[in-house]
């Protein structure tokens, strides 16, 4: 039986943003969702995408008040919706996170599309073997096409491959017309958000016609990689510009062709100035390779001045080292993945941090080195603001020397089975507060406090960090000998060293001052004392 009810928005940081202007309700029905925008009528322009998180394309429609059927999957509920709306001119953007939690139906990752008018092209990422029926008739073969529908309406677009599964969505078009509008004015806005760089752009005419965009760096050669872009909408809120040094590239051209429904043409360019100078790295939301990046980060080392910004989670997929670096990584689920068998290096002074703007204090995921990869910091390098700032996974190796890890909830963490510590000498572990709020990432605090036979969850608390190092079925760790300049000092923490299950070795390797569990502890004896309470409860009905 299908449910009906409205849809339960979730909002998972503190940066997550909506206009009023572009606010929205929506109706969920199984995997379908309709919805409203608060913003319509007469010289309102609109412009909807549509994500699965980490997983699947990306659709995109102009339709006021459009129709989407997200994919199924364990594990993808959680679903991005960005509405953008142009009025008088003027754009607004709205962001919410929804869960669309459907069995039924295909998943994400079959195909997408995009809406402008009665046109729709579809996306599926293959070259051949593929059949589409678009619900009116009319069939296709091709790899990628472009249907025009003659009517608006509801059409069921089903999509399948040789021996592969049968796909089916539900696309809403509307055939709008304004004759009287015929010009390529656009307006457009080029900013910084949390260490990713973004783009809006906005045509003035918006229905009928066809919009084509060409947004390119101002410096011949350079490298521009659009993510989040749909060629042919008039209206488009959140392109993000990743791939590009900014510290090079000074501005972006863009040029907006109409083509108005009488065939007259018009051709506009802008030229935008970059807001900010970096290199900007990663995709909001997705994981991508370091070597993706290999035009502003070439070789195998970094030791420039522009600052590194980094989005979505970036797979360390070769050797590579900064120096002399600065790296501030987005806020929520974005961060590193040291793979295998490849070596990670910070060293000389390079800080990898969270986002220092206002609307953007939230911590970041930090590194996870993988099974058979490699950490390697020294020479005052510096890990801070993240929820874990390295965690060491089954047989990883991590070489940790001269290295600063400051406003962290955990330094190091190793949960995952034994790891190697090649070297442990000289860092610190500052947990001074306040830290950056969790926001997004509470899902992903694990931590328990062990009590003998009793294990309590660890709530955040923003006052200092918890532990400098979290150990957990972690094997034999044994941290030698060391003299006093080169030990390694925890101080302003929770806890200083917190293991169970674990053998754990410590001779004049460690110095440990201002230790102050805190609202930690606090928290800690009210649950147990009411665990005790219940206890003694059942034991005296007993």
């Amino acid at each position: 039986m299908l449910t009906l009810f409205m849809g339960v928005i979730h909002l998972p940081s503190s940066f997550a943003q909506c206009s009023p202007q572009a606010d929205f309700t929506f109706t969920i029905n199984d995997c379908d969702v309709e919805f409203q925008p608060v913003s319509s009528g007469a010289g309102v322009a609109h412009f909807w995408t549509f994500q699965t998180t980490g997983a699947g394309f990306v659709s995109a429609s102009d339709v006021a008040n459009p129709l989407h059927t997200f994919g199924s999957g364990a594990g993808f509920s959680n679903r991005t919706v960005t509405h953008s709306v142009t009025v008088g001119g003027v754009m607004y953007t709205c962001v919410k996170q929804i869960t669309v939690g459907c069995t039924e139906g295909c998943s994400d990752k079959n195909f997408g599309y995009t809406v402008n008018g009665c046109s729709v092209t579809f996306d599926a990422g293959l070259l051949t073997g593929q059949n589409w029926d678009f619900g009116d008739g009319n069939t296709s073969s091709q790899a990628d096409p472009t249907h025009t529908y003659t009517a608006n309406g509801d059409y069921t677009v089903t999509y399948s491959t040789a021996g592969g599964p049968v796909c089916q969505k539900t696309v809403r078009v509307f055939c709008g017309t304004s004759p009287s509008c015929c010009t390529g004015e656009f307006t457009a806005k080029l900013y910084t958000e949390c260490s990713v760089l973004k783009l809006e752009l906005g045509a003035e005419c918006t229905s009928g016609g066809a919009h084509s965009w060409i947004i390119t760096p101002n410096v011949a050669g350079a490298c521009l990689t659009l993510d989040n872009f749909f060629q042919g909408a008039p209206v488009q809120g959140m392109i993000r510009l990743t791939n590009i040094n900014t510290c090079v590239v000074s501005s972006i051209n863009i040029t907006h062709q109409y083509t108005c429904t009488d065939g007259t043409v018009h051709t506009v360019t802008k030229n935008l100035n970059v807001p900010v100078q970096g290199i900007f790295i990663g995709r909001d939301g997705q994981t991508t390779n370091l070597s993706d990046y290999a035009c502003v980060l070439p070789g195998s080392a970094y030791n420039g001045s522009c600052v590194v910004y980094s989005s979505g989670i970036v797979d360390i997929d070769k050797d590579f080292s900064f120096a002399s670096a600065t790296v501030r990584v987005q806020p929520g689920l974005a961060g590193f993945n040291v793979k295998a068998p490849y070596n990670f290096t910070l060293r000389q002074g390079t800080i990898v941090s969270g986002n220092p703007d206002p609307d953007c204090h939230c911590l970041w995921r930090g590194i996870n080195v993988d099974s058979d990869a490699k950490l390697t910091t020294g020479t005052d390098a510096s890990v801070e603001d993240a929820l874990y700032a390295v965690r060491a996974g089954l047989s990883s190796t991590l070489e940790i020397r001269k290295t600063h890890f400051r406003r962290n909830f955990i330094g190091i963490r190793a949960t995952e089975g034994p790891f190697v510590m090649d070297f442990f000498e000289e860092n610190e572990f500052d947990g001074t507060g306040p830290l950056y709020n969790i926001c997004s990432l509470t899902s992903m605090n694990d931590i328990q406090a062990v009590f003998g036979s009793c294990q309590l969850a660890v709530p955040y608390f923003n006052e200092r960090g918890f532990a400098g190092i979290y150990l957990g079925n972690a094997g034999s760790v044994n941290l030698l000998p060391l003299g006093c300049a080169s030990q390694n000092a925890f101080h302003d923490l929770a806890v200083g060293i917190d293991a169970y299950d674990t053998e754990l070795s410590i001779n004049r390797n460690c110095r440990f001052s201002r230790i102050l569990p805190g609202a930690y502890m606090i928290s800690t004896l009210n649950r147990m004392a009411a665990l005790l309470c219940v206890s003694q409860m059942a034991r005296h009905k007993a």
